[in-house]
């Protein structure tokens, strides 16, 4: 009998909405092999792709580090122009 954890669960949800193991470690970029061990709960899923699976799950998107959503453009890009009076 395997093991099961709210991160095994998540994963396989996650895996059913995208249309398989295959495609969910794709999405996640890992081994399918490393896949297939957390969702057997042999190993821990670490905390980035657990919550991955969440944002899959849930139907959020996750904002990837390189999409700075929110953050103020860097020193170089603004805009030191003064308006006119």
């Amino acid at each position: 009998m395997s093991k099961s954890t709210i991160e095994s669960r998540t994963l396989r949800r996650a895996a059913e909405i995208l249309g398989g193991r295959m495609k969910l470690a794709m999405r996640l970029q890992v081994p399918l092999l490393e896949l297939d061990r957390w969702l057997a709960a042999e190993e821990k899923v670490p905390d980035i792709y657990f919550l991955r699976a969440v944002d899959i799950v849930t139907g959020q998107s996750a904002i990837e580090p390189s999409d700075p959503v929110g953050m103020p453009p860097p020193a170089h890009e603004k805009n030191t122009d003064k308006p006119s009076r």
